[in-house]
């Protein structure tokens, strides 16, 4: 859309400065699918938010072992690993068993003061965190059966974020952890509230001309925002797009 705001002339000439509020300028080619909010809060969906391919998310389960520790034959046993205590095995010591571990992983850091069996299946975890706390990652995308502890000993408490299905045609908008992924630019008539997990038919633009200076970029993000090895602005380029910026125009006439 183009706004025109009259000057008041001088020496029988006047301004007319032109606004345009359009992202989208010449040439732009366009793909339709199903624009999904999985940002874990409301969206308003308008022009120029980037999008990414909506391919699911990955569980995680954040495993608190503050509760207790084990004592000698005690049981803990969490994704297929079963880990059994051979003395006393503190809290600390029993958030480090389970820290670490690849998807597969049948032994761990806890040997000193336990003993390992079975096969970690469909998690890896990360390092020991504050609080003795760890945090399980599923190994593929979508949701889950909760983590729980089968064993005998006190169970650790669990803080689910539960994974999602990727979409066919989805898209979702781009985060500032996800831009290298970025597939193009979300073009909707208007702008349309979207409650989290919702989802709308839309369309998004591949390439062509755009106004730069529309773009919705996510918090802490601009165009010379290094992603990788290239700034966010050659991402785009590289999808075809070509960056321009003509918000502010003038003209003068008689």
């Amino acid at each position: 859309m183009i706004y025109a705001n009259q000057r008041g002339a001088t020496r029988n000439q006047s301004t007319v400065d032109y606004s345009i509020d359009q992202i989208f300028l010449y040439g732009n080619r366009y793909n339709n699918g199903i624009l999904v909010n999985n940002l874990g809060e409301a969206l308003n969906a308008q022009d120029g938010i980037l999008v990414v391919r909506n391919s699911g998310s990955f569980e995680t389960a954040v495993a608190a072992f503050n509760v207790a520790g084990l004592t000698a034959g005690q049981t803990t046993i969490l994704a297929g690993l079963t880990y059994t205590s051979t003395g006393v095995t503190t809290q600390a010591q029993l958030a480090a068993a389970f820290a670490n571990l690849a998807v597969g992983a049948t032994t761990g850091a806890g040997v000193a003061t336990g003993a390992y069996s079975g096969t970690l299946t469909g998690y890896s975890t990360g390092a020991v965190q504050t609080g003795s706390k760890v945090v399980f990652t599923a190994s593929t995308v979508g949701p889950k059966t909760d983590l729980a502890d089968t064993g005998t000993g006190a169970d650790p408490t669990f803080t689910i974020t539960n994974g999602t299905a990727g979409v066919d045609e989805g898209f979702s908008p781009a985060t500032s952890a996800n831009l290298a992924n970025v597939i193009g630019i979300l073009r909707i008539d208007g702008l349309v509230p979207l409650a989290d997990a919702a989802s709308i038919n839309a369309y998004y633009a591949l390439s062509g001309d755009i106004d730069a200076s529309l773009l919705i970029l996510p918090l802490g993000v601009n165009l010379d925002t290094i992603v990788g090895s290239k700034a966010l602005k050659d991402i785009l380029t590289a999808l075809g797009f070509v960056l321009k910026n003509v918000t502010e125009l003038s003209k003068f006439g008689n």
